[in-house]
């Protein structure tokens, strides 16, 4: 396996010292998971000069997912499109890293598909270990020959650096627990406006070059549900929907539990015209559901309230909830309001 050469004066360890300690302070302050994730991943991308990352986390089965995916030029890659090494698995289950700064001559790296065909010289992947074992791993590539970025310190510095994103990442699943839906699984309505202000004021984005959008979703008929299929039927129908509102989210999109038969999304998009067709789309999905538990497919009308993000979080709750009431007289379900 490469191994590059050790680092002239230039590279001052003292200096990569620092900087792990700062990365690792944000990271370990950092208790709502998502956010945690797309910092993990600029953490490593700056430590290794790679040209995109991705974070995988450990599934119940004992697979690896990749949740986050990022560009050095932070550009979201979504993950339904990452093409990640199978050296990721390899790590995560033996919880050795591997370096290479020169695949082309790497024979163990190079034969691997996934490296050869994207034209990759320089890979790294480390485990993610938490107190409790290892929650995941980063795997970073690029396509630059770099001659000292994987020196002595700095590989210890991205193992110490992985040590503790591991610990900040069992830490925030704690916390994710008390602002977590139990029935769900999404924020509670609190939590969202607490990242809807964030969002309103500046202070985090969703996406590099795209637009912010709120919605509010009311599944109507609950009552009508749980008086002909029992109340087990509406909590599992609301769940259900939940879930597909989830799968149609990527980080750091994010999505909440609103009162006893509502859901609610941040969401971003590249235009208005693309966000409201996102909308349509999720309303005519949940039209027929099937949940587990009920024989028959369950009909759900979704209204839906959306409208652009703007500066003050008074005036996007307010612009969201007023679309969300004149949706309940429309005949489509479905209120937008453009940016």
């Amino acid at each position: 396996m490469t191994v590059a050469r050790e680092p002239d004066s230039a590279d001052n360890p003292h200096d990569t010292l620092i900087k792990l300690l700062t990365l690792s302070r944000t990271l370990l302050s950092t208790r709502e998971l998502d956010k945690l994730l797309g910092l993990i991943v600029r953490a490593f991308l700056q430590l290794t000069e790679a040209d995109r990352a991705y974070l995988l986390l450990t599934q119940e089965d004992g697979t690896l997912k990749a949740v986050h995916g990022e560009a050095k030029n932070g550009q979201i890659i979504s993950v339904s499109e990452a093409r990640i090494s199978s050296l990721a698995q390899q790590v995560a289950a033996s919880g050795v890293p591997v370096y290479s700064t020169n695949v082309d001559i790497d024979q163990k790296l190079g034969t691997r598909a996934s490296i050869s065909e994207l034209g990759l010289h320089m890979v790294v992947s480390v485990a993610l270990k938490g107190p409790t074992g290892i929650v995941g791993a980063i795997y970073a590539d690029g396509k630059s020959t770099l001659d000292t970025v994987f020196t002595s310190a700095n590989r210890r510095a991205l193992e110490a650096l992985a040590d503790h994103a591991g610990a900040a990442i069992e830490n925030a699943r704690l916390f994710e627990g008390a602002i977590r839906d139990p029935l769900t699984a999404l924020f509670s309505f609190g939590f969202f406006q607490v990242r809807l202000g964030e969002l309103c004021e500046g202070k985090s984005h969703l996406a590099a070059g795209t637009n912010a959008y709120v919605a509010l979703l009311d599944l109507e008929d609950m009552l009508g549900i749980a008086a002909r299929l029992g109340p087990q039927a509406a909590d599992d129908t609301l769940r259900a929907v939940a879930a597909h509102v989830s799968s149609r989210l990527s980080p750091p999109e994010f999505g909440a539990r609103v009162g006893t038969s509502g859901l609610g999304m941040c969401f971003s998009e590249a235009s208005d015209e693309r966000a409201k067709a996102r909308i349509d789309r999720l309303v005519e999905e949940t039209k027929t559901m099937r949940v587990a538990g009920i024989a028959d497919p369950v009909t759900v009308r979704l209204v839906v309230g959306a409208a652009a993000i703007s500066k003050r979080l008074d005036a996007t709750l307010s612009a969201v909830q007023r679309a969300l009431r004149e949706a309940a007289n429309a005949a489509s379900g479905i209120v937008f309001v453009g940016s």
